[in-house]
C-alpha cells in the first residue's frame, strides 16, 4: 500500500494530509475535492497530519457530532436495534472481532431474519438501559 499526500483544492482551507490510497475522498476539514500530490518518504510524511487525525479534529469541533466507539454502539443495544430493522430488507451491519477487539465493521446482505429469543431479550434490556441512563440528555437535545 502506498502512503500518498493529498492537497485540498479549496483555497481557504488548503489542507494537506496523507493516507493509504484514499481513492474518492474529500477534504476531512471542509469537504471539498482533493488531489494527490505524490508519494513521499516516511520522514516527510511524519510532518503531514493523517486523514484520520484531521477528520477527528473536525468532528471534535462540531457540537452536533460526538464520535463513539463501536464497542459503545454495540453495548448500548443500537447495533441490535438497527440490525432488527435492516433484517426486514435482508441487510445487516456485521461486526468482526478478534477476542474483544473489533477488527472490521461493514454492511452485508443476509439470508436470515431476526435474532434468538436470548439475543432479543438482551437487546431490549440494553436499549432500555441506554434510554434510562440518557433520557434527560436525549430530551434536552430534542428540544434544542
Amino acid at each position: 500500500m502506498r502512503d500518498i499526500a493529498y492537497k485540498c483544492l479549496n483555497e481557504k482551507c488548503n489542507a494537506i494530509f496523507h493516507g493509504i490510497d484514499l481513492e474518492g475522498i474529500c477534504c476531512p476539514l471542509c469537504g471539498d475535492c482533493v488531489v494527490p500530490v505524490g508519494e513521499f518518504e516516511d520522514y516527510f510524511i511524519k510532518d503531514i497530519p493523517s486523514y484520520k487525525s484531521l477528520k477527528k479534529t473536525q468532528l471534535s469541533g462540531n457540537q452536533m457530532v460526538s464520535e463513539k466507539s463501536i464497542e459503545e454502539f454495540r453495548e448500548s443495544g443500537m447495533l441490535w436495534l438497527i440490525n432488527n430493522l435492516l433484517h426486514i430488507f435482508g441487510w445487516a451491519v456485521v461486526v468482526e472481532t478478534d477476542g474483544d477487539k473489533v477488527v472490521r465493521m461493514y454492511p452485508a446482505r443476509v439470508k436470515f431474519r431476526g435474532f434468538s429469543e436470548k439475543s432479543n431479550t438482551d437487546g431490549y434490556i440494553s436499549v432500555s438501559r441506554y434510554m434510562n441512563d440518557n433520557a434527560e440528555e436525549l430530551l434536552k437535545e430534542a428540544n434544542e
